[in-house]
């Protein structure tokens, strides 16, 4: 996924990050976060507030625009996934999430360890 959409995938989730939360995320270096998150305030994707708890931090929050375009793309997901998950009960569901949750720690852990290796 390019660093724009992931980033901005991060901060739909989340609502607001910080800069350096985001670089660790991403896993990119918190000088190539701040460029890109730049270039995101630039386009009117995403807007940089102060912490209403720490006024000294900066958080990220993503606009409005850019949940319009986010739908814009998912939209038609979502549309042709709720039919198709419709037939598996709220149970059935669950125990598929929490397999792929499972798995997909699985993958991050040994990610790690080979990048470890290198």
């Amino acid at each position: 996924m390019c660093p724009a959409r992931r980033c901005l995938d991060i901060l739909d989730l989340a609502g607001r990050k910080t800069a350096g939360e985001l670089a660790t995320e991403m896993g990119m270096s918190t000088g190539a976060v701040t460029a890109l998150i730049d270039r995101l305030e630039k386009a009117g994707y995403v807007n940089r507030v102060r912490d209403p708890g720490d006024r000294r931090r900066v958080l990220v929050e993503p606009t409005e625009l850019a949940r319009q375009r986010g739908w814009e793309i998912y939209q038609p997901f979502a549309e042709l996934a709720a039919p198709a998950f419709a037939r598996f009960t709220d149970e059935q569901l669950a125990v598929m999430r929490d397999f792929l949750r499972v798995g997909s720690d699985f993958y991050e852990v040994q990610t790690a360890r080979i990048e470890g290796l290198g």
